[in-house]
């Protein structure tokens, strides 16, 4: 197992033993991580009894239609669907709509490419309670994606090595465009997982601090 994973997985371990303890469920809503926080949860046998569930709303209609955020909020340049105010908004929303959950965890954020320069690779956090609707919140910047270089990285590379050689280049074929169209798909393809697991950790970082430190009974 990678070490981001194993890190995702003891964090998702802990979050479900203080539910476990403290008696309650969780629900999420989900966007820039695209479903990876639900899955670090599905992950683990038998955790039926304090996940509810995840609602992925990656596009802003999405988050209208499935939970009711405005539409004009979510267009205002001063706000918008990366904010604290749509994290937030997304926790509320998730919770009415899930009545059997008693704590409500929501992340948004922009991954990139493309992003405006001061939202680029920034998440929001929100964890909400059901008891006394006290909402807490996180903010993170990701690291730069040049900055990941994992164990499994080398093993690629080493691995790669071993295979046959290629085929002599040939001018009138095209072959390098496309092998060099798919080096680049494929590393974009690795950075975007990097990140989103990055901001699935960061975002159960947030439970572990609420669920450990603050009674939500």
């Amino acid at each position: 197992m990678e070490r981001m994973q194993l890190e995702i997985y003891t964090k998702v371990l802990e979050v479900i033993r203080l539910l476990r303890e403290s008696r309650k469920r969780i629900v999420l809503a989900e966007s820039c991580t695209g479903g990876a926080v639900a899955a670090s949860f599905t992950g683990v046998p038998g955790v039926s009894d304090v996940f509810c569930g995840s609602m992925v709303v990656y596009r802003n209609d999405s988050k209208t239609q499935w939970l009711g955020l405005d539409p004009v909020l979510l267009a205002n340049p001063e706000i918008g669907p990366v904010s604290p105010q749509a994290s937030e908004w997304l926790a509320r929303q998730v919770l009415e709509r899930t009545p059997e959950a008693d704590v409500a965890l929501a992340v948004t954020g922009h991954l990139g490419p493309d992003a405006p320069g001061h939202l680029n690779r920034r998440i929001f956090v929100a964890l909400l309670q059901r008891a006394d609707l006290r909402v807490f919140t996180k903010e993170a910047l990701l690291p730069e994606p040049g900055s990941y270089n994992s164990k499994n990285d080398s093993i690629k590379s080493e691995i790669a090595l071993e295979k046959p050689p290629e085929k002599p280049f040939d001018c009138g074929s095209g072959a390098s465009g496309i092998n060099s169209t798919d080096r680049m798909r494929d590393e974009s393809w690795r950075i975007r997982g990097k990140l989103q697991s990055q901001a699935a950790g960061l975002t159960l970082d947030l439970a572990l601090e609420v669920l450990a430190n603050i009674s939500i009974s």
